[in-house]
């Protein structure tokens, strides 16, 4: 079975079954793209903001090494408090939903940089903007206290969608092209390596190493 797997030509299989190929990965791609419109759409909102540490009187700012550790270690610590229960907690209670009202929020910090980043993905544009605009006042207020930090300063204030960002339809179209494609070709690959019958006079020769010196004409009955 190993010899017949490793002696399967690649070229000469997709040759011969590109039809089935091209038919797969066309029925596939067609299927998927048009299956992921009765897939729910989904709404993006984003907000940025700026973390600004609590400084006593004799405090200097100074881009140094020490600045920039502090600046990760700030911001790391209010991406932990965002995406804290209690925060999660707050602004339920504060919307008046259950969880996030069926949102995910995602948040991001750039390197050597107190600025932070919230996305929030969900099912309705107004809910998302909301639950982001709402994250951002719960997580200034919990950090305030917890953190002793002077302010966050919203940069970007989220807005709602004018539009869905999902699903991808192309993108779930092309996965379903590829699904389609690999499917029917390890199907042929299965079946060309099983296949053990010996069709010409040089694959007898290769099998048995032992010249063929004559052929029988097909006779008609």
């Amino acid at each position: 079975m190993e010899d017949s797997f490793a002696e399967v030509d690649i070229l000469e299989l997709i040759k011969k079954n590109f039809v089935l190929l091209v038919a797969a990965t066309l029925v596939f791609g067609v299927v998927a793209f048009a299956a992921s419109y009765l897939l729910p759409n989904t709404y993006t909102a984003s907000t940025s903001m700026y973390v600004l540490r609590q400084k006593n009187n004799e405090d200097t700012v100074k881009a140094t090494g020490e600045e920039l550790s502090y600046a990760n270690t700030i911001a790391g610590d209010v991406l932990a408090i965002m995406n804290s229960s209690l925060v999660k907690k707050d602004v339920a209670e504060e919307l008046g939903i259950g969880g996030l009202g069926g949102c995910s929020i995602a948040t991001s910090n750039e390197s050597s940089s107190r600025l932070v980043t919230l996305t929030v993905t969900g099912p309705d544009p107004e809910l998302v903007a909301q639950v982001a605009n709402s994250t951002v006042a719960n997580t200034a207020k919990r950090a305030k206290e917890i953190m002793k930090i002077s302010a966050i300063n919203v940069i970007d204030e989220a807005v709602p969608a004018g539009g869905p960002s999902g699903p991808d339809h192309k993108r779930i179209g092309l996965y379903g092209a590829a699904a389609g494609f690999a499917l029917a070709f390890a199907i042929s690959f299965i079946r060309a390596a099983m296949d053990t019958r010996i069709r010409t006079g040089d694959e007898a020769t290769k099998l048995t190493g032992v010249p063929v010196i004559g052929h029988f004409g097909e006779v008609e009955a």
